[in-house]
Order: structure tokens, then sequence, then C-alpha cells
């Protein structure tokens, strides 16, 4: 019983392997992957001052930006790989109407345009928000304590200007105590 169970999974999973969508998603994560993970690296280093994190996310963001556009690319690539040429057809879901309202503003998209806009942009969109976040927090932290990384390289006005920023940021930390 146990057997015929797990039969039917991978025969399941298989199936689901095996789409052009699948195909795509496989080689648009992978490239994303690689490139979370070169960044991932350099964010590690022990070097690392937070003009260069900033810059690094600012890069990110960019880059998934740009993927936005690249959804023939990914699906011309899905295609010669896996020698599937067409989408799956999912039936659409008639959705009960209530008595006040119509289904004329209903929107239906093909299955390409469907999966684009369902699951590629939806992916961007979601990666994007969330690196814009860190980026942020990131952006906010420079503002506020980049120049120690280049004080050397400020002039004194500036280095007084920006420290005195900092004081009356944290207007608990005296002057007198340190």
């Amino acid at each position: 019983m146990e057997n015929c169970k797990t039969k039917c999974e991978s025969t399941g999973l298989i199936k689901k392997m095996n789409s052009l969508e699948m195909c795509i998603l496989v080689s648009f994560w992978n490239d994303i992957l690689e490139r979370f993970n070169s960044t991932s690296k350099k964010l590690q280093t022990i070097e690392i001052d937070l003009t260069i994190v900033v810059n690094l996310y600012t890069s990110l963001i960019h880059y998934i930006t740009d993927l936005r556009n690249t959804f023939s690319h990914y699906e011309k690539l899905a295609m010669e790989k896996s020698e599937i040429k067409e989408y799956k057809v999912v039936r659409k879901k008639k959705r009960k109407v209530p008595y006040d309202e119509s289904c004329q503003g209903d929107t239906s998209f093909e299955a390409r345009e469907s999966f684009k806009i369902n699951t590629y942009f939806v992916i961007i969109d979601s990666l994007l928000s969330e690196l814009r976040k860190r980026k942020n927090c990131y952006d906010d932290i420079n503002t506020m304590f980049g120049f120690f990384s280049n004080i050397i390289d400020l002039p004194v006005t500036e280095v007084r200007k920006k420290a005195t920023k900092l004081q009356s940021q944290y207007p608990e930390i005296s002057m007198n105590h340190l």
C-alpha cells in the first residue's frame, strides 16, 4: 500500500517537474541565486564598509529590476533545454457571481501571460520589495555613521557637522562621558 502511494506521488511530481513553467523557473532562480550568493559572500567580508553594502544592495535591485524584461529569454532557454513548447493549460475556475454583480470586469489571460503575470512578476516584485527594505535600513545607518569609514579624507568642518548630527540623534550620549 505504501509503495503505491509513493509511486503515485512520484508520478505527480514528475508531471509537475516536466513542464515549461518549471524549466523557466529553474533557469530564472539559478541566475538569481548565483547573483545573491556572490553578493552574500561580499557582504560577509570583514573589511566591508557601509557604503559598499548600500552599493551592493543597489546593484541587486537593478539586477532584479532588469530581470522583469528578460522573461522571453528564460522562456526561449527553457524551450531549448526541455523541448517542451507549450504551457500547461489550466482550466479557468468560474467564480460564483453574486446577484448584484456582473462578471464583465473579470480578466482572463492566455497560459503564457498568466504565468508571466501571476508567477514571474510576482517573484520579481517580492524580491524587489524585500531588497528595498533592507537597502533602506542600510541607507539610514550609512547616513548616520558612514562618515567614520572615510573620516581621514573629510574636512574638519564636515566631520564636526556629521558628529553634531550624530550627537543630536543620540542625546543620551554626552561628550563629557567619553
